[in-house]
């Protein structure tokens, strides 16, 4: 299943980008995922932030530039490549970037001030280890930003009832189980956390909506789902279909 699930991340990073921007309801889901994980992480300059699952690397260029000292690791090789030519483009050199296992971490302990890991977790098979290595490898009081696919929102519905149950079609990747806010919380109160703040994200139902709908008809869904997505967060805060939560770490 590793090997898996590496080679399926070296495949996807060669256009996984393009085909964000191509997309207008792919860009906002990406656009919206990045904010708010921007807004929890609450970055202040000279913090050593580490970025666990790092990919192209767009969350680790918003925040060099907010004066933060950044680490970005990731299980893909070809991954860790996409994100140093992203920085390279934007004039970004003094990143750290490698090959890394969010299971097995290299850094000794209470090394970072944040540690972030934006749809990762539910790429990982044991992802009740990374979570305790994210705690690890934090700071005293340090904060942890998570966000994953929400089983509990539309997205969860059609991937988890109607395309997996009712038409019987295999998803595409080899491993890729999203969690509920109940799983997330009772994962990171077990590691030594206690969440502070969360949030539901993209209430857009991107997934229904069929490839073959023109683009322009896409972007009038986009603006649309964007005037009701502070409300609606608001509302049902568990159930959008990005989970994000920020907790700080309260235990050795």
């Amino acid at each position: 299943m590793t090997n898996e699930i590496k080679d399926f991340f070296d495949r996807a990073a060669i256009d996984r980008d393009l085909k964000f921007t191509m997309d207008p309801l792919l860009e906002y889901e990406q656009k919206i995922r990045s904010r708010i994980v921007i807004s929890l992480l609450d970055a202040k300059p000279n913090e050593l932030i580490l970025d666990v699952g790092c990919g192209s690397g767009r969350d680790l260029i918003q925040l060099v530039k907010m004066g933060c000292k950044c680490i970005g690791i990731d299980f893909s090789g070809k991954m860790i490549e996409e994100s140093r030519k992203e920085l390279s483009k934007n004039g970004i050199t003094a990143v750290e970037l490698e090959i890394g296992d969010a299971t097995n971490l290299r850094f000794p302990d209470r090394m970072f001030d944040k540690v972030f890991a934006s749809e990762v977790l539910e790429h990982i098979p044991n992802y009740n280890k990374a979570i305790s290595e994210m705690a690890r490898v934090l700071k005293p009081a340090g904060y942890l930003v998570i966000t994953t696919p929400n089983r509990r929102s539309i997205y969860g519905f059609d991937r988890y009832v109607i395309r997996e149950k009712l038409l019987r079609r295999k998803w595409p990747h080899p491993y890729d189980s999203w969690k509920t806010f109940d799983e997330l919380v009772s994962a990171l109160s077990g590691n030594g956390f206690k969440v502070v703040s969360f949030s539901g994200a993209c209430y857009i139902p991107g997934s229904l909506v069929p490839q073959c709908v023109p683009k322009i008809m896409k972007k009038l869904l986009v603006t649309i789902a964007g005037a009701f997505e502070c409300p609606l967060s608001k509302m049902f805060p568990k159930n959008g279909y990005i989970l994000a939560i920020k907790a700080v770490k309260t235990s050795e």
